[in-house]
């Protein structure tokens, strides 16, 4: 008979804590980011902690140039306190990748193309009750090709999902 109390208590407490939208924690969202780069983006869901994020985009690095950018994510859930009016507030950090297509310059005869590494940090905040999210991310980069060079990549967006 305890036992049945105690199953009780957790199953109602379960139910009773804030839990983050489920919404914008699978499927695919699709929206804008606006920073450097400034485009599109995309976000899979691969599990209920990882996804992959995508951005393809116009970069203003250097003479700017299209940017393409493929990232793995990981989120820390309920990092706000409860009750702040951000429950469900993720922070998001991963690995990632760039390919950058720069404009010709008045040094080149013609553009170059960029290859580098992308280390993602951010935070993510979905929306309880709408297919929707928002997010601010950095992203200190290494470019490897065609010279070695540190960067840095940001910018603030919203995504729809499907």
């Amino acid at each position: 008979m305890k036992s049945a109390h105690a199953l009780s208590a957790a199953v109602l407490l379960a139910a009773l804590l804030p839990a983050p939208a489920s919404a914008q924690m699978d499927g695919f969202g699709i929206g804008i980011v606006a920073g450097d780069p400034t485009g599109l983006c995309l976000k899979n869901w691969l599990s209920q902690k990882s996804a992959l994020e995508l951005a393809a985009a116009w970069s203003f690095e250097g003479d700017g140039g299209f940017f393409l950018a493929g990232d793995y994510v990981l989120h820390s859930f309920d990092i706000a306190d409860s009750g702040s009016g951000l429950d469900g507030l993720m922070f998001t950090y991963g690995l990632g990748g760039k390919l950058y297509f720069r404009d010709e310059n008045e040094n080149d005869d013609d553009g170059d193309v960029v290859l580098g590494v992308r280390i993602p940090l951010g935070l993510c905040y979905p929306f309880e009750g709408a297919p929707v999210d928002m997010f601010v991310q950095l992203a200190p980069v290494m470019d490897i090709v065609p010279d070695t060079e540190l960067g840095l990549n940001g910018g603030i967006g919203a995504r729809l999902y499907f």
